[in-house]
């Protein structure tokens, strides 16, 4: 064996240390993707989660000796560390978890999972990220050197969700551009001098699901232009730590969560099928008028049925939805709130073993 091996041999059994002392028995580390195989009848998918912390360099930089320096470092390294093990903790209760931990370094945060517990898995690690000011007192004593009083830490993060045949290495890239682009919602309110007045503290996750063998292979486009409209395919990134469902343009995972739950339960009655799903999905590709055409005119009781538990819940927060769309009149743009959902639907099924 190389020394290079060696070294990478060394990397991966020193992580794998470090997390092994805070899991459970019913989470096993590997370095084997093999692991995360089905049977040949079915497609086998694993995510690839990156996580960042957010104002990390902004926090430094308020650090005036090495003292300092060293124990906001053990600190976020601690909070980081024990945020990922309860995630994963949890979601290995009822079933045995493979995980494989790439890199544990502070704020900075790479693991694969099985594709079906990735995004649940990214949102609870960022979720106790924030939540450390209860959790790790001690810790969090260390930083309120650098943070306000009773601000939260934050973090951002992004999966990717690929074949376990994928280019490995493409798919932590993926992962870590996804991280990017969640982290670039903190700057929507940059002041007009260039300044960072107008940046809060928010965490973002985003996704994106890969088909293919090839990075350059993109997803339907954002934006889409029908006529004299706009189509808007999607609502990622979402916002974590939002309680309303729908603010200034930007859309929680609350609301996400409960709409992936609210269909999965349809499925599980039979209330809906998977062509139902899939009809629904296509015709958002058409423009608003054949969209609008597919309920006026066919009256799918069952696609009915899923549009009208979006409207009721994004109604609950005064938002105003047509058809599972949100309308801006000043760009005429329709925003399809469900094609985001439906395309990261059967990952939730298989999870719940529908």
């Amino acid at each position: 064996m190389s020394s290079l091996e060696n070294s990478i041999v060394g990397a991966r059994d020193f992580l794998a240390c470090r997390l092994r002392r805070k899991i459970n028995d019913q989470v096993k580390i590997t370095n084997e993707l093999q692991d995360y195989k089905f049977d040949e009848s079915k497609k086998s998918y694993i995510g690839v989660i990156s996580i960042d912390g957010n104002k990390m360099g902004e926090m430094v930089n308020k650090l005036s000796d090495y003292k300092s320096h060293r124990q906001f470092s053990r600190a976020i390294d601690s909070i980081y560390l024990k945020a990922v093990a309860k995630a994963v903790n949890d979601h290995a209760r009822e079933e045995l978890l493979h995980i494989t931990p790439i890199v544990l370094a502070g704020d900075d945060i790479c693991l694969i999972t099985p594709a079906e517990k990735a995004i649940p898995i990214a949102k609870q690690i960022i979720e106790n990220i924030h939540k450390s000011q209860d959790d790790n007192q001690e810790d969090y004593a260390t930083l309120q050197k650098v943070l306000r009083q009773n601000e939260p830490l934050t973090a951002c993060g992004g999966v990717a969700i690929v074949k376990v045949t994928y280019p490995f290495f493409d798919a932590v890239k993926k992962a870590e551009s996804l991280c990017k682009n969640s982290k670039e919602l903190l700057y929507r309110n940059v002041s007009p001098n260039g300044t960072e007045e107008g940046v809060q503290s928010a965490s973002f996750i985003d996704w994106e699901i890969t088909q293919g063998q090839v990075i350059s292979e993109e997803g339907f486009e954002t934006y889409v232009k029908h006529r004299n409209e706009e189509a808007n395919f999607h609502i990622k990134p979402l916002r974590i730590d939002q309680t309303l469902h729908y603010q200034e343009g930007t859309f929680s995972y609350q609301a996400f969560e409960k709409m992936i739950n609210r269909i999965c339960r349809q499925i599980r009655e039979e209330k809906i099928s998977n062509s139902t799903l899939e009809q629904l999905k296509k015709h958002m590709y058409y423009g608003w008028q054949e969209y609008q055409l597919f309920f006026d005119k066919k009256q799918t009781e069952a696609a009915q049925l899923v549009i009208a538990m979006v409207d009721e819940l994004f109604k609950e927060h005064q938002v105003n939805t047509t058809y599972g769309t949100i309308h801006d009149p000043e760009t005429n743009t329709y925003t399809y709130i469900l094609n985001d959902v439906l395309e990261t639907l059967p990952f939730f099924l298989q999870k719940e073993g529908v």
